[in-house]
């Protein structure tokens, strides 16, 4: 039997985690399971229609400790999908009695306080890369790092817009009451 496989450029971000597992719930109820996912292209297969959830964690973890992580999982219910980077995404049917992986706003405060690192990290890097090239176009006028400051000035405010929804979420989740 030939298996069928499409693709889907589907964007979101970071901090849209249940906004992408619904839209993934979604697809596999019309018959495409998630395969694969990098960045905002998501890979399926198709298959029989079922009501399957995902669920995508942030992890960095060493061989011997992903083993163990996948084994927690797995005595959920969840089954291990795949890995892209420190993302790692899981399935499970939707009648799991485990719902949520982590239901608990210690555990969601801890993997957005590291997104929310990484992205001041990024944006204190790319803040200073564009000091560097706005002082090159000042002193060069060519057209090639022009284009490369007008990339790394939009590059800057995608940025800026993530990290501030991200400071919302995890300043809402510590106001929130402890579950």
């Amino acid at each position: 039997m030939e298996k069928h496989i499409k693709r889907w450029i589907k964007p979101f971000w970071l901090w849209q985690e249940e906004k992408e597992s619904d839209w993934l719930r979604q697809m596999s109820l019309k018959g495409w399971h998630l395969i694969k996912a990098c960045i905002c292209v998501y890979t399926f297969e198709q298959g029989d229609p079922k009501d399957i959830v995902y669920y995508r964690d942030l992890r960095s973890l060493n061989k011997s400790d992903e083993n163990e992580y996948i084994e927690i999982f797995k005595d959920m219910g969840w089954s291990y999908i795949f890995r892209q980077g420190i993302w790692y995404y899981f399935s499970s049917p939707a009648d799991n009695k485990y719902k949520e992986v982590y239901s608990d706003n210690q555990s969601r405060l801890g993997k957005y306080g590291i997104l929310l690192s990484m992205h001041i990290i990024a944006l204190v890097l790319l803040s200073n890369g564009l000091r560097i090239v706005s002082g090159r176009v000042a002193n060069n006028e060519t057209l090639l790092m022009e284009a490369l400051l007008f990339v790394a000035f939009i590059l800057f405010m995608i940025l800026i817009y993530s990290t501030i929804n991200l400071i919302v979420l995890v300043t809402k989740l510590r106001k929130s009451p402890k579950e």
